[in-house]
């Protein structure tokens, strides 16, 4: 479970990274960069979610 919970929080701070870097491009008046940056987020979200159930799973067939 603690690996779970390490690769979980890794892919939560890359998301949040890149999310914040298309705020601050939208805020900055390049949309397309915004948009780049932010899809990016979004995808490692998405990742990070399915490896993190993966692992989990994975753990919970051992026991």
């Amino acid at each position: 479970m603690g690996k779970a919970i390490k690769k979980s929080m890794m892919f939560f701070v890359a998301t949040l990274l890149l999310c914040m870097a298309g705020g601050y491009s939208f805020q900055s008046g390049n949309a397309l960069t915004g948009a780049i940056w932010t899809f990016l987020g979004l995808c490692f979200l998405f990742f990070g979610v399915v490896n993190t159930y993966q692992t989990w799973k994975d753990g919970k067939n051992k026991n």
